[in-house]
């Protein structure tokens, strides 16, 4: 396994026994695709990946905030831009 991350300062740090639940619910599962929509964890991310899953992960709160924020600039930008043009 690889290193663990250090969790953000935003992040809980709270012991959940979510994971281990869920993989009493795999046992036996043949070729599984697991889709992953939080912040990854790399050490996580290998366990499946080694038992020959699929993963796909994407960090959907902070891709909007990214898009969120892009979006904000580039109305900004449009709005200086009228207001030159005035």
């Amino acid at each position: 396994m690889g290193p663990t991350r250090a969790p953000e300062p935003h992040e809980s740090t709270r012991v959940s026994n979510g994971l281990k639940e869920f993989l009493w619910n795999l046992d036996g599962l043949g070729k599984v695709h697991c889709l992953n929509l939080g912040p990854a964890w790399q050490t996580t991310l290998n366990f499946f990946i080694e038992r020959g899953f699929r993963v796909s992960s994407e960090d959907i709160l902070r891709g909007w905030k990214a898009f969120l924020t892009e979006e904000e600039t580039r109305l900004r930008e449009d709005a200086a831009a009228c207001e030159r043009w005035t």
